[in-house]
C-alpha cells in the first residue's frame, strides 16, 4: 500500500472522523469528504516544495519535529491546531486560502471549518511520514523504487540513504534527488 492511500485509510477511521466532525461542526461525511480530498494536494505540495534543496532541509526539518508513537486518530484528536495552521501555511504556501476555499465548497463547509480540520490532521499527517521515513517496523530497508510512485518503502529507503551517506539529515540532498526524479 502506498503512503497517501495509507494516510488516508487512517485518517478516515470512524474514530479519526469522529473527532474532526466534532471538533469542527461538521457531519462525518463532510469531514471524511475533506481529508480524502485534502491528502493528496497536501502530498503533492510536499513533494513539489522538496523539489528544491532549501524545500527538501525544510520537509526533513519538519518531519524531525513531528514524530509521535501516538495513533493517527489519538494524534488527530490531541492536535494543537496552531501547530497545525502553520504547517498547512508552509505546505500550501501563498495557494493555503484558495486551496481551503476549494475543498470547503466541495465538501460544503465554511472555510473556517475547513481550515480547522486541516490544521487538526496536518501534524498527524507529519508525523505518518516522519514515521514511514525513520521506520516503524525493525525489517531491512528496501532500495528506492519510484517506477510505483512515492509509498512507505521508498520513503524507509529514503531514510537508509540518509543514514548510510555519512550526510546530515538536514542537508535534503537524498530526498531533493529522489523526489526530483519524480518530478520528471
Amino acid at each position: 500500500m502506498d503512503l497517501l492511500s495509507l494516510m488516508t485509510q487512517q485518517m478516515t477511521t470512524e474514530g479519526a472522523v469522529n473527532s474532526l466532525s466534532s471538533d469542527n461542526g461538521v457531519s462525518a461525511k463532510q469531514a471524511s469528504g475533506l481529508v480524502s480530498a485534502a491528502l493528496p494536494i497536501l502530498m503533492q505540495a510536499m513533494t513539489n516544495n522538496a523539489s528544491s534543496q532549501s524545500g527538501a532541509a525544510s520537509l526533513l526539518g519538519a518531519l524531525g519535529q513531528h514524530q509521535s508513537q501516538l495513533t493517527i486518530e489519538d494524534q488527530i484528536k490531541d492536535a494543537d491546531k496552531d501547530d497545525g495552521g502553520k504547517i498547512i501555511g508552509h505546505i500550501l504556501g501563498s495557494n493555503a486560502s484558495g486551496v481551503i476555499s476549494q475543498l470547503a465548497s466541495q465538501n460544503n463547509m465554511s472555510t473556517s471549518q475547513a481550515s480547522s480540520l486541516m490544521a487538526q490532521i496536518a501534524p498527524a499527517l507529519l508525523s505518518g511520514v516522519a514515521l514511514a521515513a525513520i521506520g516503524g517496523k525493525k525489517k531491512k530497508q528496501p532500495a528506492v523504487d519510484l517506477s510505483d510512485g512515492l509509498d512507505i518503502k521508498d520513503v524507509i529507503g529514503l531514510a537508509g540513504m540518509l543514514k548510510g551517506s555519512g550526510k546530515k539529515e538536514a542537508d535534503g540532498s537524498a530526498l531533493l534527488s529522489i523526489l526530483s526524479g519524480m518530478m520528471k
